[in-house]
């Protein structure tokens, strides 16, 4: 923070502008390295001044700019590090005179990535629409400063910042239109050739705000997907398939619509086809590419047919590839060997293919090893198993009292086996997490900056995502993959349930119940991880497991803790609740894999 008694001649006498021309890049993330170098040098020199004023201009130059937020109106602006006990700066850390001092000089700065963020900054914490306006038009020539068709991701985030507070200011002002206009002078200028998905993310913006030619974007899209199949890059060609479709949509052409949806789906045939060409195919990539055309045909509509042919080749791909199945036991585990081994499972490898690594990095317990296991102990130490145990929560009340495994009654001793089953899963996922789901995961976050959107190909055109719930879901396995645990879990445990629910009724059994006033309602997952169905659908150590970490007292109960308010704060974050985040993605990967070979035929159809 700055001493009161600085001003804005003083600020303008340290030539902080100089220090940032000299450099290439044009984005803040360059900038704040350099401001907090001087600051140090200013402060060996003992030069307050100095030191002060780049001390102030290092902290608002590493903010993390965040466009994901669905709340246009809530700050964008965050620590870029976060740990558990500590945090990089953020706004919370500015006084009232920095914010004066800022305001002062916002208006002469010459560089229009500084002056976009000193104006943004000033915007979120005064409300000044003057400032606002300011911030949208520096946004808007950072964005023409850091257009780059290769490197596109930073000159899209200006243009959404510039939007969301745009459209605050009203559509008919002159900051939105100008927004707009921008978009669209960008894809003229672009036509199409862009080699990645800049075109996609400027026509998503234009789809989101209501704005722009539907006819002359669906045929611009429909373009560049024909291209990126010519190319064979079949993501790039699904990804402006589907915006194509959308423009359609809009159009109200329902027919073409579907059209471009099959298209969609049928990259997927494709892609495994060229699996199956190479002169080693692996059948179980050539198998999860067909899985996700099915996924898309069906949400296309009226392709049962075509489903039919795709389904009979899927199931003979899928015989072939049990051979190439590699299963990680839990067993005896080193932990510091599988630490070792999950890093490198997930490392030199583009990100979505690290995410799914990291989905499909071992399995739960097997159910019947834990029953062995269970019985087996109960032979060798008979004692322990004399005197009933409780289950208590977090207040020391009794939850549930163990029954006994020296009981006469066959019940009872069938309980108390599965009591003791549920707790030795306890300790198989404190393992499972810290040996492989807790290093792969930190190994990719340092990697990787990993975006919301990051999980669209997993989520999307996922059986196990409903329709509608697929940001839910991209937003709770974001939150996860950087260790916030209590925003994940809040954000995924109600959708695992309406999940289940879903591919239940999907495969068309009862997910609801009557009352004697006939009054319906949905079933919880306190009975539907219970029903014997879901065990084909999910497997059977599967849905063990589930029950074990979701519902069960002597297991990790974490549906209904949370749903109670009985989990504090450190709670949030052990290992219980990065496993239930972990099985969360293994089940997204699962049905985008065919590794649940079980799952009933009319799940695909």
């Amino acid at each position: 923070m700055l001493s009161e008694n600085i001003n804005k001649q003083d600020i303008d006498g340290v030539f902080w502008e100089n220090v940032i021309s000299v450099v290439d890049s044009k984005e803040c993330t360059s900038y704040y390295p350099l401001f907090y170098q001087k600051a140090r040098e200013a402060k060996e020199a003992k030069n307050k001044l100095e030191y002060q004023v780049y001390e102030l201009l290092g902290m608002i130059t590493s903010f993390h700019l965040d466009t994901d937020s669905n709340n246009m109106s809530s700050a964008p602006f965050s620590s870029s590090v976060i740990l558990n006990e500590s945090r990089s700066a953020n706004l919370e850390d500015l006084s009232e005179f920095d914010l004066n001092l800022l305001d002062l000089i916002v208006e002469n700065i010459i560089n229009a990535e500084m002056r976009a963020r000193v104006a943004d900054i000033l915007w979120v914490m005064k409300r000044d629409f003057k400032i606002a306006a300011l911030a949208v038009n520096s946004y808007l020539e950072s964005f023409w400063n850091l257009i780059d068709p290769e490197d596109w991701t930073g000159c899209c985030t200006r243009i959404e910042r510039a939007l969301q507070i745009a459209v605050l200011l009203g559509r008919k002002n002159t900051p939105y239109q100008s927004s707009i206009d921008t978009v669209e002078k960008a894809l003229d200028k672009l036509n199409g050739n862009d080699p990645f998905y800049l075109s996609e993310t400027l026509m998503e913006l234009l789809i989101q705000y209501r704005e722009g030619d539907p006819l002359k974007y669906s045929n611009l899209s429909e373009s560049m997907a024909l291209q990126s199949e010519n190319d064979n890059n079949m993501a790039k060609a699904r990804a402006y398939w589907g915006i194509c479709a959308r423009w359609h949509h809009i159009r109200k052409d329902k027919d073409n619509e579907r059209k471009k949806l099959i298209c969609l789906a049928e990259t997927f045939v494709k892609e495994s086809e060229n699996e199956i060409s190479r002169e080693k195919p692996i059948y179980t990539k050539a198998s999860n590419h067909l899985i996700s055309a099915i996924e898309a045909l069906r949400r296309a509509g009226n392709t049962k047919s075509r489903i039919d042919e795709i389904h009979k080749v899927l199931i003979r791909y899928q015989k072939k590839s049990v051979s190439e199945l590699i299963e990680v036991s839990s067993g005896k585990i080193d932990i510091s060997h599988y630490v070792e081994e999950a890093e490198k499972i997930v490392s030199n490898k583009n990100l979505i293919d690290a995410l799914f690594a990291l989905g499909t990095l071992g399995k739960p317990q097997d159910k019947s090893i834990l029953r062995t296991q269970v019985e087996k102990s109960s032979k060798k130490f008979m004692f322990q198993h004399l005197f009933t145990s409780v289950a208590v929560n977090e207040m020391g009340k009794v939850m549930e009292r163990q029954p006994s495994m020296t009981s006469s009654n066959p019940e009872e001793v069938e309980a108390a086996i599965r009591v003791e089953m549920y707790k030795k899963g306890q300790y198989f996922r404190f393992l499972h997490t810290q040996g492989l789901v807790d290093p792969a995961r930190k190994k990719i976050s340092l990697d990787h900056y990993v975006k919301i959107q990051d999980f669209y190909p997993i989520v999307y055109n996922n059986p196990f995502v409903p329709i509608g719930r697929e940001l839910i879901f991209a937003q709770g396995l974001q939150q996860g993959i950087n260790g916030e645990f209590l925003i994940s879990s809040h954000l995924l445990i109600p959708q695992l349930e309406n999940s289940i629910r879903h591919i239940l009724y999907e495969s068309g059994y009862l997910v609801s119940g009557i009352d004697a006033q006939g009054i319906q309602d949905e079933r919880n997952l306190n009975s539907l991880l219970y029903l014997p169905e879901l065990e084909d659908l999910l497997t059977a150590d599967i849905t063990f497991d589930l029950q074990g970490l979701l519902v069960e007292r002597f297991g990790s109960n974490l549906r209904n803790r949370m749903a109670h308010g009985l989990l504090d704060y450190d709670q949030f974050y052990s290992f219980e609740l990065e496993y239930l985040w972990w099985i969360t993605l293994h089940l997204c990967c699962l049905y985008k894999s065919i590794y649940i070979r079980n799952i009933k035929n009319n799940v695909l159809e």
